[in-house]
């Protein structure tokens, strides 16, 4: 009988070693699952605060679009009627060719009278 007491007892041994050894993996298994959860969280965290900066900057950019849509001349001329032949309309002409949009009062009211023209035929 005392041989199938050192039997059972090696195997009550043997089961209390896989019990620890299972407690100390279910322990380790535990703290690298919270290390994930923590990362995750704080990779999401980062990922909302990107996400709210793009909406914002986006928020900007198309506010700054509209405003922009709001501006149709780069250049306005004011003079006397005196320079317009000599200087103005020469100079609305060079920053015209250097792709500014100048609004110059002669080309404007051309436009219009040929605008309402269009009308009363």
């Amino acid at each position: 009988m005392s041989k199938l007491y050192e039997e059972y007892s090696k195997i009550n041994e043997t089961r209390a070693k896989l019990d620890k050894e299972r407690s100390k993996q279910q322990d380790k298994l535990e703290k690298t699952i919270n290390n994930s959860r923590n990362d995750n969280h704080n990779i999401m965290t980062q990922l909302l605060s990107n996400s709210e900066q793009v909406n914002a900057l986006s928020e900007q950019v198309k506010q700054s679009a509209k405003q922009k849509e709001l501006i149709e001349y780069d250049v306005f001329l004011s003079h006397s009627n005196l320079d317009k032949e000599e200087y103005v309309s020469e100079l609305s002409n060079k920053l015209t060719d250097k792709g500014l949009k100048v609004f110059e009062d002669e080309k404007f009211y051309a436009t219009v009278r040929t605008y309402k023209a269009s009308f009363v035929k």
